[in-house]
């Protein structure tokens, strides 16, 4: 009877036209995007994959060789070269390899390559208010130049000794055990929970291991949805809101994350103006009368731009030594002979002694960049692009621009036995060193390796990261000895942020 009501209607005609209008306005707008500007638009004169897909474009193939990082964007590279077109949807895109290009956008003409208004939002809603990862110009460098004091020399070393010590009581709570007992360890886990830590009391004077409610608060964000769901909360403005179970506990995680923050800021306020010259970088924040509410976007910015990308670098350090037994005793060799004559790795002149271990680092980070995309970028206006071979592309207004490092890392224009892990090629007189010079003409390895991006919005806590990287791996080589257990799994998760081995378990024996 309802029915029979509403279809009679005198309304009922218009109702059916408007429906049928924007039936019409939708498929003419998917007409456009999906068949029209595949056709019409500039960058279809840059070499690049087919779309395999109408409706998805090439985003498909790329979400499922996730585990394959960094294909399908290395093969691409090594097919087309260094500028390549290719779609996600209905957006076309181009991924730059080439190293002028990349140097333009990212470091010469930043300014007119922001970062993408979608991957800004998205930053913003995940961190709660705009900040150093979703601001741009003025509001940028303001950012930047609060954050900055944290990493001094004298704040990094200061907050070394904190590391030191926190590293010592995890092998002491966790390691130790696991090499009596001959169980394997999830190093996933350690990692993840001695860098929140280390972050936790060098930035902020918090202990997370004291609160079993932010770290199961932390676990609960690290849980990520699927590729899919993952992808379009990344691309589509407020999709994290909708309500997915998924999304529903993550947001009540980052809610509970979010009000212990501001409770230890609220607790610093109080302290701060009682008295007390600035200890850690949310002191030195509150000292520059930042209001409280940037201090919880810097503090959240920090918890998971830099803890999580620590953790995925010792991940991946691991992996590779534990890979490469020679290689692992090498590093402990000269791991020993530093602490033996300086006592601690927290001694700045004990870590410069830490060539060959650097080496391995700086190496881990090459084959494995944690951060897989360097902030996707937008061209502001109409852009020609310099080339290395003195060629230019044109980059319409509005096109976004990937900067695939991972991909650069393995280029073999610059690199020899890109796939293989050669420390060495990081030590000046080594012979893998002077071979890659050689590939180069001579030029340093500035412009193909990456790791922390270039350009003002380069990694502002690199020094402080590399810093952390070097006692965490010198404090646990010089205990242990590691091996890869059967039940390891090295396939590529992406968690939002880095790109981290699914399951790093190691077995442990005391040296």
């Amino acid at each position: 009877m309802v029915q029979v009501a509403i279809f009679a209607t005198p309304a009922w005609p218009y109702l059916v036209a408007s429906g049928a209008m924007l039936v019409a306005v939708a498929c003419l707008v998917g007409l456009y995007y999906f068949v029209v500007l595949p056709l019409v638009t500039p960058l279809k004169r840059l070499p690049g994959p087919a779309p395999t897909s109408v409706i998805f474009g090439n985003g498909w193939e790329i979400f499922e060789r996730v585990s394959n990082f960094p294909e399908p964007f290395l093969s691409w590279m090594k097919h087309y070269g260094g500028a390549v077109h290719y779609s996600i949807a209905c957006e076309h895109r181009i991924q730059l390899t080439d190293p002028t290009a990349v140097q333009y956008v990212l470091a010469t003409k930043a300014s007119s390559f922001p970062r993408h208004p979608t991957l800004r939002r998205f930053f913003a809603d995940f961190l709660s208010g705009v900040g150093l990862l979703s601001s741009e110009g003025a509001k940028h460098d303001y950012h930047r130049k609060v954050l900055n004091p944290h990493f001094s020399g004298i704040q990094i070393k200061t907050s070394m000794a904190v590391i030191v010590d926190q590293t010592l009581q995890f092998c002491a709570s966790h390691l130790d055990s696991a090499a009596m007992s001959r169980r394997p360890a999830n190093m996933n886990t350690f990692f993840q929970e001695l860098t929140l830590n280390n972050i936790g009391l060098s930035s902020f004077g918090y202990d997370f291991q004291e609160n079993p409610d932010a770290l199961k608060a932390y676990e609960a964000l690290q849980t990520m949805p699927n590729k899919v769901l993952l992808a379009c909360s990344m691309c589509i403005p407020g999709f994290s809101r909708l309500p997915f179970p998924c999304f529903r506990r993550r947001n009540h995680a980052r809610t509970t994350l979010l009000r212990i923050m501001q409770d230890i800021i609220t607790t610093k306020l109080s302290e701060h103006k009682a008295a007390g010259a600035p200890r850690d970088l949310l002191d030195l924040m509150l000292d520059a009368d930042t209001c409280s509410h940037d201090a919880l976007v810097h503090t959240m910015t920090l918890i998971f731009a830099g803890h999580d990308t620590t953790t995925a670098a010792l991940c991946w350090t691991f992996f590779r030594l534990a890979s490469q037994p020679s290689m692992a005793a090498l590093a402990r060799n000269e791991c020993l002979a530093m602490l033996k004559r300086h006592g601690s790795f927290e001694n700045g002149e004990a870590l410069q002694g830490l060539s060959f271990t650097t080496a391995c680092i700086q190496e881990t980070l090459r084959l494995h960049p944690p951060v897989p995309f360097l902030g996707r970028r937008i061209a502001a206006q109409d852009m020609d692009v310099p080339m290395t071979d003195g060629s230019s592309i044109f980059v319409p207004k509005g096109t976004s621009v990937c900067v695939l490092h991972a991909a650069m890392h393995r280029d073999p224009t610059y690199w020899s036995q890109p796939e293989a892990f050669v420390p060495e090629r990081f030590i000046p007189g080594m012979a893998p060193f002077e071979i890659d010079l050689g590939l180069r003409q001579g030029r340093s390895h500035a412009l193909h390796y990456m790791p922390f991006s270039i350009g003002a919005k380069n990694c502002i806590g690199q020094r402080f990261a590399m810093a952390e990287l070097q006692v965490v791996v010198a404090t646990l080589l010089s205990r242990y000895e590691f091996a890869i257990t059967a039940d390891a799994d090295f396939s590529n998760m992406f968690n939002g942020v880095s790109v981290q081995p699914a399951h790093l378990e190691l077995s442990v024996v005391s040296v």
